[in-house]
């Protein structure tokens, strides 16, 4: 069993006069009224008494009218060559052609010698960190020294001088 692609709509009729056949790829053949959509390799006959005014979905808004006695196949030179929904793979193939006009400029990465600092260089004294930090008192007093015992765990009696110890007020509620 073949598959059959979905058909590609080209237009709209907008204006029907009389009787207008359209027959599809397919071999199905239907009478157009307005607003009937139009396929890609329909062919179209107005007949002795028929008109058809057809609005193309090129993005243009192009009009095509039929007057009596027609007969059209709305194929790809009808339609300007290809049909309009290929504008996005030529925007595709514009881009690919910058990309690899551009590439012959393309640098790779720098050596990674020249990304990674020496290990036995310190950053820090390079940029005076070391010796300030905004917002913090770095007196040699307040600093604690290299050897210092202190583990960061601490008693009541470590931190508070309890001689001058000031309970919070009660609440007088």
């Amino acid at each position: 069993m073949a598959i059959q692609a979905e058909p590609f709509q080209v237009g709209q009729a907008l204006v029907v006069e009389g009787t207008v056949r359209v027959e599809s790829t397919n071999g199905i053949i239907r009478v157009i009224e307005p607003n009937s959509q139009i396929f890609l390799d329909d062919h179209i006959a107005t007949g002795s008494s028929g008109a058809v005014s057809i609005v193309l979905s090129d993005g243009d808004g192009t009009q095509l009218d039929l007057g009596r006695m027609s007969q059209l196949i709305v194929d790809e030179d009808v339609m300007g060559g290809i049909p309009p929904d290929l504008g996005d793979v030529a925007i595709e193939t514009d881009l690919a052609t910058v990309l690899l006009q551009s590439w012959e400029a393309f640098e790779p990465l720098a050596p990674i010698d020249s990304i990674v600092p020496d290990p036995g260089e310190s950053l820090a004294e390079d940029s005076g960190a070391a010796d300030s930090i905004a917002g913090l008192d770095n007196s040699p007093e307040t600093l604690a020294s290299s050897d210092s015992n202190d583990d960061g765990v601490g008693s009541i009696d470590d931190e508070l001088d309890m001689a001058n110890f000031i309970p919070p007020p009660e609440d007088a509620s």
